[in-house]
């Protein structure tokens, strides 16, 4: 996959079949590790047809943008994990489910 970036995140099977030197004169085995990529849903193939002078149409592969990895983690709040104290009453020393006592919820 960091060849593919390298290359703009966009290849044919023909470059990669002329590429790293695993896929070199194997567009068959090209072909598979591509769509294998497809399948791991980290890309897609996408139809370019002939252009206004002609040529042959091809595919692309183009992977997805990366999600994770080049994201900044949000630092979590210091209070995460602790519970909290609610009451539709005045809190008392009273523990919860007594008389006058307040609900506490986590």
């Amino acid at each position: 996959m960091e060849w593919i970036e390298r290359k703009g995140g966009c290849v044919t099977v023909r470059d990669l079949s002329r590429g790293p030197r695993p896929y070199r004169g194997m567009p068959d085995l090209a072909e598979a590790a591509l769509n294998e990529l497809v399948s791991g849903d980290l890309g897609t193939w996408e139809f370019v047809p002939a252009g206004e002078e002609g040529g042959r149409p091809t595919s692309v592969f183009r992977l997805k943008p990366a999600a994770s990895g080049d994201v900044t983690p949000v630092e979590k709040p210091e209070s995460e994990g602790f519970g909290s104290v609610t009451s539709s009453q005045e809190m008392s020393d009273q523990p919860p489910g007594e008389e006058g006592g307040a609900e506490w919820t986590f």
